[in-house]
């Protein structure tokens, strides 16, 4: 659901008064700040509601200020010339049907009483009743003291009947003024087509060769790691963290090390293949227990996940057991510069051959609704973008999905394996930013539970290639022309971090679309995606994440493409 923050002082009028700003960045820190963070007890909890009853008077309140915003005409123009359909606003409503049409499909998701998480704990969210004690209100809303009936005649409005939320991507999406939900509206709709894209480069690197060389080569260095019991610091199995929800349906399920270390080491040298062990070996007893640990429950949910993402779980895990959490950095961002973005306008031409550049941020996001790690809304960041901010707005602009923004997860996981790679030297040859970044890509994309926490996408998660900093030549190294995605991949990384924007453009060259069938013309495509990896991978599973109705089913045992 959506709401918009405030002071208890301040009127209405500073959520629907619009800003003019392209960007804000302040004059000291240049960071973006507009507004000033609001402690649990100085703030007060508007839900679109309290400015428009009915869902589409309030959608349309949306629009009318898109039309107007320097920002969301610019983007409608770049869609329209990239995608070659109408993007555009007239009146209270887009031109062309399908894209209205889209538009308010996407309401009902973010408006809906019954979608989105606020906490960090709220696992239970995406109830299926307002009302009762399992319902969404007792789960989420109670904690905001927002009015039981007014969120369950909400729920019995016609405009939200037949929508399913038990297997949807979290939606709590947290606002201070409606030219920032406007614009993250308008870019969710224009970058609709990019969704599909992205979900075919990624089912290209779940196929892709030399991908699960590269990870096997990476789990091959961890296991002779953990095989020297004199290694410091010793590792603590007990600190996995997405192991225990792939094998055990548990998200960071806290248990002790003599429960989690044959599970993690028998994943690992199952990953690894009976091919890479003895008969007799240690090795192998672990991988014979592992099949048999709780009458093989374990081992069946982690056979259902293909190669490329039981390796991604191992390589996101390990560090974390190796070196006791992951290893923080400055985040790596992508932009145009300032100053073209402050003159944007739906006049603004050849957006696409703009130049970019990176830029280091001290923090996860440069603004975030909520007020402190204790607060209520300690993953608002992760579930709305800044709209404000540089980065956001230019990657709107390259009609890039965007979700929880650049990922300190997948930096500090590159940093960890660049630690290793100190001691265990067969890592040097391993482009390990380009190999996490793609893991975690596929994971996140078809795998993860978005109604566990915010995911990153891959355009997102390539940004933390800029960690690697170690001297490297790519340019050599084969592009299989079975293999487009990451034989892109490396084409925009000659030297290991990934250009994101030549990779993205790269992308929409491969599969896009332009002209009506944009709209539609992807679902033949991604089935045959599907298909060929399925064929590839037999035994194996991709979710369907959109028609799970049990709330409470974890992957991969939610319902799934045939």
């Amino acid at each position: 659901m959506l709401i918009f923050l405030k002071a208890p002082s301040e009127s209405n009028d500073v959520i629907t008064t619009p800003i003019t700003d392209v960007i804000f960045l302040d004059k000291t820190t240049r960071y973006t700040s507009k507004f000033k963070k609001l402690a649990v007890d100085a703030r007060e909890i508007v839900p679109w509601y309290r400015l428009d009853a009915d869902p589409m008077d309030f959608g349309k309140r949306l629009l009318r200020e898109a039309a107007t915003d320097k920002m969301c005409a610019a983007l409608m123009a770049r869609a329209t010339e990239v995608w070659g359909v109408d993007f555009k606003i007239q009146g209270e409503e887009f031109v062309t049907k399908e894209v209205q049409a889209h538009y308010v499909k996407l309401l009902k998701v973010w408006l809906s009483p019954l979608s989105g998480s606020i906490g960090i704990s709220d696992r239970r969210a995406h109830r299926a009743t307002v009302d009762g004690p399992d319902g969404q209100y007792e789960q989420v809303w109670k904690k905001l003291a927002l009015d039981k009936k007014a969120l369950g005649d909400l729920e019995a409005l016609d405009f939200f009947k037949g929508m399913n939320v038990a297997g949807r991507r979290d939606r709590s999406q947290i606002y201070r003024n409606v030219t920032e939900a406007a614009r993250a509206l308008v870019g969710e709709v224009t970058s609709w087509p990019s969704r599909s894209i992205e979900k075919l480069a990624v089912l290209s690197l779940l196929r892709s060769k030399a991908l699960v060389d590269y990870q096997q080569q990476m789990l091959q260095a961890a296991a002779q790691a953990l095989s020297d019991s004199s290694r410091t610091p010793a590792p603590r199995f007990k600190q996995w963290e997405y192991l225990p929800y792939y094998l055990r349906g548990k998200p960071l399920e806290r248990t002790d090390e003599d429960t989690a270390r044959p599970l993690v080491l028998g994943a690992l040298y199952d990953a690894l293949g009976e091919a890479m062990t003895k008969e007799g070996s240690d090795e192998r007893k672990l991988i014979d227990d592992f099949k048999l640990f709780n009458k093989g429950d374990e081992y069946r949910r982690w056979r259902l996940l293909p190669p490329v993402v039981r390796n991604q779980v191992l390589i996101s895990d390990l560090p974390r057991i190796m070196f006791d959490g992951k290893l923080e950095s400055e985040h790596w961002r992508i932009q145009f510069k300032e100053s073209a973005l402050k003159t944007l306008s739906d006049k603004s031409v050849g957006i696409g051959g703009w130049d970019v550049k990176m830029k280091q941020h001290p923090a996860a996001v440069p603004h975030e609704p909520g007020h402190g790690p204790r607060d209520l809304f300690p993953f608002a960041s992760g579930w709305s973008r800044n709209e404000l901010c540089p980065n956001v707005i230019s990657s709107r602009l390259m009609l890039a999905p965007l979700y929880a923004g650049t990922s300190g997860h997948n930096q500090g996981r590159i940093l960890a394996w660049l630690e290793l790679a100190k001691r265990e030297k067969s890592l040097d040859a391993i482009p390990l930013g380009l190999v996490i970044s793609a893991g975690y890509s596929v994971l996140w994309r078809l795998y993860y539970d978005k109604r566990v926490s915010g995911f990153h996408t891959m355009f997102e998660t390539f940004q933390g290639t800029y960690v690697d900093t170690t001297v490297r030549d790519l340019r050599g190294l084969p592009r299989p022309a079975e293999d487009p995605v990451w034989s892109a991949v490396l084409d925009a990384s000659p030297e290991g971090q990934t250009n994101v924007s030549t990779f993205w453009s790269t992308c929409i060259k491969l599969f896009g679309k332009t002209g009506q069938p944009v709209l539609h013309a992807f679902k033949s495509e991604l089935a045959k995606s599907r298909e060929a990896a399925l064929v590839d991978f037999p035994g194996t599973v991709i979710p369907r994440w959109s028609t799970t109705d049990d709330v409470d089913a974890t992957a991969p045992e939610v319902n799934t493409w045939a």
